[in-house]
């Protein structure tokens, strides 16, 4: 068995290595590496194509990328954004500015999620392809199911609506279920039980232990009872949105926000079409250069991530007008509180601007997952014309 130090030790090795990007080849045993998506970004002049790969995640995704922790889609559409300020011509920087307004439109909680890849928000985690682990006709004839996420923080039990099963793309927004979801649970089944309600089947066997990835050694709270299980779902009851927001009753008392009031922060954006629900930024931000360089930042690293994913903001961080980010961003939350009855899977977010003159900005964006899950990455911007633009991403440390 490997002591404590020791194991220590390797993990440290193990994570200078990933962030440094490997020793490389040693002498005499040198390879040809294979071309990618990458390396085409970086010397591609055509300003059209750059800027498809940034709007388009299918696009992105037909691109060959390398895999790994950097090869993904989600970041190659960073790099595109970067290039395109790179290149820093009137065609180009035009080009960047477009994708900027267009991401202002990006909403939290769209009517519709197309099943498929449902993007983690940071670059050093993979993505999932979701689907739903069990579904079934309603009596009303619309086709329910389930899946098992943690874009609301926690480990948690969703249900999806299609009247177009057969269509992935026409999926309702997940809805959160308040069900708590244990470790060990498997084998989920729907039927329809009448009067709007569906009856979920399923098996509980005590937690199994996690893996060293998922950022904790901690097994969580173990089920009340195990074995089979069964519980009844009251759509109406999940789907109940008294404010007409966007975001379910549900939903808002996890978020801490006010089901009765449309909009909780006042700042005019109805919550579910506000990023930042629970912060009205006030006027003076709009002054602020070093925040708006900071939601910059974030829009070109996590908003062009694609991801849904709640992000959660400790209250010693600074707060930002953040725009373009397909998810909730909830301030003021301690860490303590939020895990004490949640499983693990909330993201835990932190900017600040590393470096600034006249004209450069570096910006570091830092985001935890857990003491063996965090990583942070580095954005470059260059003021031209008396406006800023992103010109280069580099990943930084990962654990």
């Amino acid at each position: 068995m490997i002591g404590r130090t020791k194991l220590s030790l390797l993990v440290l090795l193990a994570t200078i290595a990933i962030a440094a990007g490997g020793a490389g080849p040693r002498p005499g045993h040198e390879t040809q590496r294979r071309r990618s998506a990458f390396d085409d970004v970086a010397a591609s002049t055509d300003v059209a194509f750059l800027e498809q790969l940034v709007v388009s995640f299918e696009t992105a995704r037909a691109q060959p990328v390398p895999g790994g922790l950097r090869g993904k889609p989600k970041t190659l559409r960073t790099v595109a954004l970067a290039r395109l300020g790179e290149l820093g011509t009137a065609e180009s920087l035009a080009a960047a500015r477009r994708i900027e307004a267009r991401a202002r439109t990006v909403v939290p909680a769209p009517p519709i999620v197309p099943m498929g890849v449902w993007t983690h928000p940071s670059w050093h985690f993979g993505d999932i392809d979701m689907q739903p682990v069990a579904q079934v006709a309603g009596d009303d004839g619309v086709t329910y199911g389930i899946v098992v996420s943690s874009m609301m923080g926690a480990v948690d039990l969703f249900l999806v609506a299609n009247a177009t099963p057969d269509d992935p793309a026409t999926w309702s927004r997940p809805k959160l279920i308040p069900l708590r979801y244990y470790r060990g649970f498997h084998d989920p089944a729907l039927a329809p039980a009448g009067d709007g309600k569906l009856l979920l089947r399923y098996v509980q066997d005590e937690p199994p232990a996690r893996r060293m990835m998922e950022g904790t050694r901690d097994l969580g709270a173990e089920a009340p009872a195990l074995g089979e299980q069964e519980r009844v779902l009251d759509i109406g009851a999940i789907e109940r949105d008294t404010d007409r927001d966007g975001w379910t009753d549900i939903e808002e008392e996890r978020l801490g926000l006010d089901p009765r009031d449309a909009d909780s922060d006042g700042d005019g954006i109805i919550d579910g079409q506000d990023v930042t629900p629970n912060f009205a930024p006030p006027a003076e931000l709009a002054d602020d250069l070093e925040a708006r360089l900071m939601a910059k930042a974030l829009f070109a690293t996590f908003g062009l991530s694609g991801s849904r994913y709640l992000l959660l903001v400790q209250p010693d961080r600074p707060r930002l007008d953040v725009w373009g980010y397909a998810g909730p961003v909830i301030f003021g939350v301690e860490r303590a509180d939020w895990t004490a009855d949640k499983d693990h899977g909330a993201v835990w977010m932190n900017w600040r601007v590393e470096s600034i003159d006249d004209d450069t900005a570096t910006v570091i964006i830092s985001d935890w997952e857990g003491v063996l899950a965090a990583g942070s990455q580095y954005v470059e911007l260059l003021r031209i014309d008396g406006v800023w633009y992103v010109v280069g991403w580099r990943m930084g440390s990962v654990a």
